[in-house]
């Protein structure tokens, strides 16, 4: 029996999970289903906000998808970031759709412009759905958020929405190890990946 709110070590030393929840058993079954039950069961419900409007736009809601479609506070390092955006534009061509990670210390982390790096500008007038998938983060575990804002000529700010998306990575496992690589250790929020296996051969030992 292992008992631990370590999840990296968890996910690495057990195969079978069980998850309680107020004293009462709420999962048992395959690790990796326990690991989402239990990072599923400490989400905190979405506050109501007024993000009011632009000038020329509103962003309605925003919210973080898992696998599966559904709206979640949870990211898993290295897996896309899947979002679903509702945006009113009033008859405003050209504008442009931004998101700025910003880690624990509101420190900016990446950044990605649907007009600037995929010159697909939004439709000039109306309500819409944008669900978009970014490239993978192996993002050390601890507290995020995506600013969202909505520009034109990729300068000018119509409406910003700072914190619209809060989330955390419960645990970051690089490789899968029995490791939780977090924030608060200082080393940075990105996880490298080595992009072929690490080599070590001796050196020459004869003189130069």
């Amino acid at each position: 029996l292992f008992v631990s709110h370590n999840l990296a070590a968890v996910a690495a030393l057990t195969r079978r999970g069980i998850v309680l929840k107020g004293g009462r058993l709420i999962y048992d079954g395959p690790i990796d289903n326990a690991i989402a039950q239990y990072s599923a069961s400490l989400s905190k419900g979405k506050a109501a906000r007024d993000w009011g409007r632009g000038h020329n736009s509103a962003i309605i809601s925003a919210e973080l998808l898992d696998a599966h479609g559904q709206p979640t506070d949870i990211y898993e390092p290295g897996t896309p970031f899947k979002f679903q955006v509702e945006v009113e534009t009033t008859n405003m061509p050209g504008l442009g759709l931004e998101f700025h990670l910003r880690d624990a210390n509101n420190l900016p982390v990446a950044f990605y412009s649907s007009s600037i790096f995929s010159q697909t500008p939004l439709p000039s007038e109306g309500r819409h759905i944008c669900r978009l998938s970014l490239q993978p983060l192996f993002l050390a575990s601890g507290e995020y958020s995506f600013d969202i804002s909505t520009n034109s000529l990729t300068i000018i700010v119509d409406h910003g929405v700072a914190n619209a998306i809060p989330f955390r990575v419960a645990a970051s496992s690089p490789g899968g190890i029995a490791y939780d690589f977090k924030q608060s250790l200082g080393h940075g929020v990105l996880a490298m990946q080595l992009a072929s296996p690490l080599r070590i051969e001796p050196a020459s030992s004869e003189p130069a």
